[in-house]
């Protein structure tokens, strides 16, 4: 009990982070759908059937709303299936920088946290809902929030195994998490993955609608995430405690004759970048094979969904030119965000791993050699760029080639476009989270959440409440834009160099006064 207190208080500002990042997501949201749906019941029809227009390319990824005319259709579709993407990152975070020793008070320790930050969000719906004079069912409320909760703590527990059996669990955990996110969401275009799609939590989130009006909730779905969470934490348990017991033993005296090794001779590992990647590698190489995949799988997912489109006459006016225009509008609503997804996932788990770096000692080391403070943060930023230049390349030439072979055309100038803009936002959200990293590396983490998910609402609702242009122009989501349906904007880039070079630049600076390990 001790420790898990302690934990909390370890954590208190992560909590607090995490509780208004979910009460800020669905009271603006709530507040929002006021501004958009109107009043009467043909505005909000008009409302609910743009926004099942717009998702239905998403569906690939995303289960389809239900009712989103209502507010609470609405909330569930743009507020808790956001806010379930980020409790997930926040458990991986925090189960790979847990402890070996405390592995059951800081598992009990995290779901007291995401209790706490579902609750907030839950009571964000209903000052949200208020405000527009309306009301929700407690009922399911509660239930979006338990669901929240455990498909958060499935995924920890997935995590903790993850952290006790490889040596670089921040990247292996977010390639996991990844992997059986897509699973679950491809598996409705792809029959052979429904034989797997058993295998995510994920799916079992997805059974329960319980929000909005004749929604439901599934308790088996429920069961399993909580199985899920139990069994993993057991595991990661068993094999903690067998570690500290066969540390505990008293090895065996080294034989005379034990063959002496020498480090290998490897030239590349005096390059600073490469010198980054390499303990990486293998990790890497994972989150180069998914970005490919996911431009072939997409791609293809894209070319399914048009079947009925690609069956007319091409000789009808007009339609070659129509179909290049909505097969971009789906690719950029599917391989572009998901790509973006993708970056914004491995920015997350390189800050984590600068974080972790801090706290194990392993910073203090390097900045106590001959080594300048500047050269370090260039080298992080630089390994970084290079990691997320191959993984945009990558699966950039995957969707050009699969496009090709599929006789769908594609702009690859537009492309080549994307693939730069993919680059660039990834450099950007690194010199975000290296400046958090270098400045509050206690609550870096949480404090770089909130700002990818500041990003996102102001994206999202920040035309809705009449924020300032200004304002809405800094998300990196909304400067990245569509590149695939309408090319490059000249004034986004421009501003995408800027506070990319201002965050660099910054973070520069906050190295050279940084305190290791403070």
């Amino acid at each position: 009990m001790r420790a898990t207190l302690r934990a909390l208080s370890e954590g208190r500002w992560t909590i607090a982070a995490f509780a208004l990042a979910g009460f800020a997501m669905t009271v603006l949201q709530s507040m929002a759908y006021f501004r958009m749906a109107g009043h009467t019941f043909a505005e909000r029809a008009a409302f609910g059937y743009s926004l099942s227009l717009q998702a239905v390319a998403g569906d690939i990824l995303f289960q389809p709303p239900i009712h989103p005319e209502t507010v609470a259709g609405y909330v569930e579709l743009r507020a808790f299936a956001p806010l379930a993407i980020v409790f997930v990152a926040w458990a991986m975070v925090s189960a790979t920088a847990s402890t070996s020793r405390e592995t059951v008070s800081r598992a009990s320790a995290f779901a007291i946290s995401v209790v706490i930050a579902a609750a907030s969000a839950c009571v964000g719906v209903l000052i949200g809902v208020a405000s527009g004079g309306e009301k929700v069912s407690w009922i399911g409320l509660v239930e979006a929030g338990v669901l929240l909760v455990a498909l958060a703590i499935a995924c920890y527990a997935i995590c903790l195994v993850v952290v006790h059996i490889s040596p670089a669990a921040t990247l292996v955990a977010a390639s996991l998490l990844l992997a059986l996110f897509f699973l679950n969401s491809l598996s409705g275009v792809f029959a052979q993955l429904a034989a797997a799609r058993w295998l995510s939590p994920f799916r079992y989130y997805d059974l329960s609608t319980p929000l909005p009006p004749s929604g439901h909730f599934d308790v088996f779905g429920f069961v399993v995430l909580l199985a899920i969470a139990l069994a993993g934490t057991s595991v990661a348990a068993v094999i903690s405690a067998r570690r500290a017991g066969a540390a505990a033993t008293p090895s065996a005296p080294a034989s005379p004759g034990r063959t002496a090794r020498e480090p290998i001779n490897a030239s590349l590992l005096a390059v600073p970048v490469f010198r980054e990647l390499y303990p990486l590698r293998l990790a890497l190489a994972a989150w180069c094979v998914v970005a490919a995949a996911l431009g072939v799988l997409l791609v293809a997912a894209a070319q399914a969904s048009m079947q009925d489109l690609l069956a007319l006459p091409r000789g009808l006016p007009g339609l070659p030119q129509y179909i290049f225009v909505f097969y971009a509008q789906v690719l950029g609503q599917t391989w572009f965000d998901v790509a973006l997804l993708l970056l914004a996932a491995l920015v997350f788990a390189f800050v984590a791993r600068w974080v972790d770096d801090d706290r194990d000692g392993r910073l203090e080391t390097v900045l106590s050699a001959p080594y300048a403070r500047s050269s370090l943060a260039l080298e992080r930023l630089g390994t970084l760029a290079v990691t997320a230049g191959v993984l945009a390349a990558l699966s950039g030439l995957a969707v050009a080639f699969t496009s090709r072979n599929l006789n769908l055309a594609l702009d690859s100038t537009r492309l080549t476009d994307a693939c730069l803009l993919l680059l660039l936002f990834s450099a950007l959200l690194g010199g975000a989270g290296l400046l958090l990293a270098s400045t509050v590396p206690r609550a870096a983490m949480a404090w770089f959440g909130a700002l990818l998910l500041a990003g996102y609402l102001d994206d999202q609702v920040g035309g809705p409440l009449g924020l300032p242009r200004w304002v809405q122009d800094i998300s990196p989501f909304r400067l990245a834009g569509d590149p695939l349906a309408s090319g490059l904007d000249g004034r986004s880039v421009a501003l995408l160099l800027l506070l990319t070079l201002g965050f660099a630049g910054s973070s520069i600076l906050a190295m050279q006064r940084r305190d290791a390990g403070a």
